[in-house]
């Protein structure tokens, strides 16, 4: 059985990265998701990633070089054998339900191949055909074989005049067997031949240890990357500590994942800034607060009074104090949003919305948000009231805080890419539609130490929170957090680490005016719960 060429694996990305934001891929090729087919057939919701088989490998290099030998591009093989067979006859274990579709692309050119664009222009095109396009974005796929080799196929020339081509010619098989538990896949690279964030041949990293450690029992999984840099690694549900170590790296990166029924794509990009640190702090080391620092401050109106208060709380001694910033909000059309380091001066912020206006207000907050050091304007006016600011975060990895707008009558989620001055620089769809407007958007944190902003979300009606682990704007993973909340006077405020280890926890405010502190175990485990005496209660809105 083959491991992939750095061009397979280039393809497979090409296809995640796709499979990841379905209306984004459809945009770069500029057709609508569902051009050619029923309305609502591929959903815009994120499909898992594939990872690869070499059993699928083997059926799609064999079905590529059986291709170039015959002269032949047919999906019907040697003796009308169909891509099922093939792909079962290389190995491919077909148990309990199971799915199989395959995809074929040929380029051929009577000068050199250049292999790289030749891919990425195969992966264009087959996405703008609607029946490979199906098959591309099959939400029921998990695994894949791709196989793209080059000869010498013969065909006819734009006259009618049989010639030979220097020729492409590429198989790729998707298939799922209930046989497989779900996968964490990926790839590790350095981002050294083209730096864009994105793997391309020749940036892989090979023999790169992966070892994930199951938090609940400490069973243990571990396996290599392959030359090209790529990995898989198959595991049952469960919550792992991953980390990625050796093959020449100087340090080790670590991050948590939970893994469901789905696969969860991983990877490891040492060209970025922030993986020259470790992800999160060793096992067994924990940072201890020193007494001299404060937790984060929350930042509370009372519509009663008008009045704006900082609100400080004290997570080990279980209690939480408030003080005056001096300010008060006499037009209730301004709401308080969220919070966030907008301006790069190290400081949370508070942003601000009036939803007549459609104008966007920062408070530059001093240091523990204990007073307001001046207020702008920020981003664009926004007429529609159906849109919030509800988060924000780094979601396209410059290093500067982006701005979170949902709007829950269309159904959508969309990040202001911002400069520092307040600027948009642009803007872009992030995650999926819900289908369900009780599903709320709580907050905005990195969950799993990753360095990437992960979205926290709350749906009262069902008691349940849900926890978006992202990559930018792309969900890698979904998965429930802590325990169902049924009291729907019980409401998430917001998300900070506030016992300094390592760990982001989860604030909750009961309308009465009592806290509930989540000291989170892992991104999704409640290690312990307090409850915090003298918090703001349901008259008072609150932001983190």
């Amino acid at each position: 059985m083959a491991q992939p060429t750095d061009f397979e694996q280039y393809m497979l990305e090409l296809l995640n990265r796709d499979r990841a934001n379905p209306n984004a891929a459809a945009a770069r090729n500029s057709i609508d998701l569902n051009a050619g087919l029923a309305s609502g057939t591929i959903s815009t919701a994120a499909k898992q990633p594939l990872a690869f088989n070499f059993n699928l490998i083997d059926a799609a290099r064999g079905h590529s070089q059986w291709m170039l030998d015959n002269n032949t591009f047919s999906h019907a093989g040697a003796g009308g054998n169909t891509s099922q067979r093939r792909m079962a006859n290389a190995g491919y274990d077909f148990s309990g339900q199971w799915r199989s579709g395959e995809n074929l692309a040929y380029n051929g050119t009577t000068g050199n191949v250049d292999i790289v664009s030749t891919l990425s222009a195969q992966n264009d095109g087959l996405f703008v055909s609607e029946g490979h396009r199906t098959n591309a974005l099959g939400s029921s796929f998990s695994e894949i074989g791709i196989g793209a080799l080059t000869g010498i196929f013969t065909g006819q020339d734009s006259s009618g005049t049989s010639r030979d081509f220097n020729a492409l010619m590429t198989t790729q098989n998707f298939a799922h067997t209930d046989a497989s538990s779900a996968f964490l896949t990926g790839v590790a690279f350095n981002d050294a031949v083209i730096d864009d964030d994105f793997y391309t041949v020749g940036e892989g990293l090979s023999g790169i240890s992966i070892s994930a450690v199951r938090t609940d029992n400490a069973q243990s999984f571990s396996t290599t990357t392959y030359g090209s840099g790529g990995y898989q690694l198959e595991l049952d549900p469960g919550t792992y500590e991953v980390s990625f170590s050796g093959g020449g790296l100087s340090d080790t990166f670590q991050r948590y994942v939970t893994i469901s029924d789905r696969n969860i794509k991983l990877d490891l990009d040492t060209g970025l800034s922030q993986a020259l640190q470790p992800l999160r702090p060793q096992s067994g080391q924990v940072q201890s607060q020193p007494a001299d620092i404060k937790t984060p401050a929350f930042i509370a109106w009372d519509t009663v009074t008008s009045m704006v208060s900082s609100f400080q709380l004290d997570a080990p001694n279980l209690t939480a104090s408030t003080t005056a910033t001096g300010r008060t909000i006499e037009d209730t059309n301004w709401k308080l949003q969220t919070t966030g380091d907008l301006n790069g001066d190290g400081q949370d912020d508070v942003l601000l919305r009036n939803f007549v206006s459609g104008q966007n207000l920062l408070w530059q907050m001093t240091p523990y948000g204990e007073a307001i050091a001046g207020e702008r304007l920020i981003g664009r006016d926004v007429k529609d009231p159906n849109w919030s600011l509800v988060g924000t975060g780094d979601f396209d990895g410059d290093g500067t805080n982006d701005i979170l707008l949902r709007n829950e009558t269309a159904d959508q989620i969309v990040a202001w890419y911002m400069n520092t001055d307040g600027t948009i620089k642009g803007e872009s769809l992030v995650g999926r539609g819900f289908g369900d407007s009780n599903w709320k958007i709580v907050a905005t944190a990195d969950f799993n130490g990753d360095q990437f902003t992960d979205i926290l979300l709350n749906n009262s009606s069902a008691g349940q929170t849900l926890l978006w682990t992202m990559n930018g704007s792309s969900i890698i993973s979904e998965a429930l957090v802590g325990r169902t909340v049924d009291d729907q006077s019980w409401q998430i405020e917001g998300a900070k680490d506030f016992d300094s280890n390592g760990t982001t926890d989860i604030f909750w405010r009961h309308s009465s005016g009592i806290g509930l502190l989540w000291n989170m175990a892992s991104p999704t485990g409640i290690a312990q719960e307090q409850i915090i005496a003298n918090v703001p209660d349901g008259a008072s809105q609150l932001v983190l």
